[in-house]
């Protein structure tokens, strides 16, 4: 088995998985798939087609992780994009509906920075970690249940491991051990059973296989509360300490460490043309002597975005806010709780009025040969006359094989994964060029389901070429809007 390195996202919540099914059922199916839990290949989602395109013995509903280096990272997330609004039996449709979408990047952002699965399969990434198994912190209410309520220690460096968890208000007993509790692997417990665990403070554990089973007892209160699990070796396998600590109560790691993270530069936005209008991206470019935990931004004071991973950014939808002077800030928090705070950018947002939907909408698709481009490219939709809009697009997809006869695309707005998204009302067949393709927007206008992306057949049309998208929205809402597509004179 491969030794796999886990980064963990401080700050963020890994939610307590749902406790079903005591441990002497663990021969049945507890997430109630039907498929028995030791050849299950994803033990927290209900997947009765077991379906693992990319054959690794984790279902795809339990893997993000596309790449197959047991991290959900940002790789993967790169990969996603690539493939989005694209059909298929792909890795990157984790629910299995045909086609890579919304719903797939909901089930992705729960597995951002986990470890895929978990599977009750043998799979790659059951790598053995410091102790000859991973450690995982286990607790309900009373008595041990599978899935377990558990998060994983994940390595922070400095021989310290932390499983965040949310916790309900009440007394919990706890223990840390392997994924499963096996006997034969490694197991930490206190010196006696119902040792109480005070927060903030050490609590010494003895770990080794067939270790006892002596249980940890944590009150807490109110309810809903994250937590830090933090296992510190202190450089002893066999003899480590615990504690427990709000993670609102940093410094959650390095006690002493009183430098903030350093803002190498002032803020950015791309396209950096001002006035501002339609979608941005704001970035900040940040260092810390061990570790950023995370970067907020913010608008005019109000939180827009948390990153925590580099390169920090965040997605700035303007067309959201009103026109005039903006002021974006952004505060940097280290490990330890130490914050920097960035020099505020202003900037003058001026987005003109649109038509029906309130918001600039553009053409988006797999239109160019281009996987670095975020969910294909995009197309501003220009009025040309009343409630008729257009947008002149160069598609080119010389270099795919033969078969791939057909680009998905949709009609959005800047910011379209929450807004206004319009496509094919059933998702099934193809259009031709010159076919007027009736829509429907989502989730306002559809009854809150997601509209499917629009399949154009170029059989026989030539690559490169520059193709004319039609928009009318007469009557919207009332009648559906309507994209006509067809090769520009």
């Amino acid at each position: 088995m491969k030794t796999v390195s886990k980064p963990v996202a401080v700050g963020a919540v890994m939610t307590l998985i749902a406790a079903t099914a005591p441990l002497t059922a663990y021969a049945t199916s507890a997430d109630f798939d039907g498929i028995p839990d030791l050849i299950d290949n994803c033990l927290v989602a209900t997947n009765p087609d077991q379906r693992d395109t990319d054959g690794d013995n984790i279902g795809n509903q339990c893997d993000g992780d596309f790449n197959n280096d047991c991290i959900v990272n940002v790789l993967d997330l790169a990969s996603l994009k690539e493939n989005f609004f694209a059909g298929g039996d792909l890795d990157q449709d984790m629910n299995g509906d045909g086609a890579v979408n919304p719903i797939d990047l909901g089930l992705f952002r729960q597995q951002f920075f986990q470890v895929p699965g978990p599977s009750g399969l043998a799979d790659p990434c059951d790598g053995p970690g410091p102790y000859s198994s991973e450690l995982w912190v286990h607790g309900s209410w009373d008595f041990f249940q599978l899935p377990p309520s558990r998060g994983q220690l994940l390595h922070i460096g400095n021989d310290r491991y932390v499983a965040l968890l949310t916790l309900d208000g009440a007394v919990h007993r706890f223990r840390v051990g392997d994924a499963f509790l096996n006997p034969n692997e490694v197991n930490c417990n206190p010196a006696e059973d119902n040792t109480p665990a005070i927060l903030n403070i050490d609590l010494p554990l003895t770990c080794g296989p067939a270790n006892s089973d002596a249980l940890i007892d944590l009150s807490l209160e109110p309810d809903g509360e994250t937590y830090a699990f933090i296992l510190d070796a202190g450089g002893s396998l066999t003899e480590p300490v615990i504690r427990v600590r709000r993670v609102d109560d940093l410094p959650l790691f390095l006690p002493g460490d009183t430098t903030p993270p350093t803002f190498l530069g002032p803020l950015s936005i791309d396209p950096p043309d001002q006035p501002a209008s339609f979608g941005l991206a704001i970035a900040a470019s940040v260092e810390d002597d061990f570790v950023v935990a995370w970067v907020d931004f913010h608008v005019d004071g109000t939180l827009l975005w948390r990153d925590f991973t580099e390169p920090y950014q965040a997605p700035w939808d303007t067309t959201r806010f009103g026109n005039g002077a903006r002021v974006l800030t952004a505060a940097a928090v280290d490990a330890n709780g130490n914050t920097a705070l960035s020099d505020p950018l202003f900037v003058d947002v001026q987005n003109p009025s649109f038509g029906p939907f309130g918001t600039q909408m553009f053409v988006r698709g797999a239109f160019v040969d281009d996987p670095g481009q975020q969910f294909g490219t995009q197309h501003p939709l220009a009025l040309v006359s009343d409630d008729l809009y257009e947008a002149s697009v160069n598609i080119d997809r010389t270099m795919l094989p033969p078969t791939e006869f057909s680009i998905a695309f949709k009609v959005a707005d800047a910011g379209w994964m929450n807004g206004t998204d319009c496509g094919s009302m059933s998702g099934a067949g193809f259009a031709m060029l010159g076919q007027a393709i009736p829509m429907v927007c989502s989730p306002e206008d559809n009854g809150g389901i997601p509209s499917q992306t629009i399949n154009l057949l170029l059989i026989g049309q030539p690559q490169p070429a520059n193709y004319l998208f039609k928009v009318d929205v007469t009557g919207y809402p009332d009648t559906a809007p309507t994209v006509t597509v067809t090769l520009e004179d």
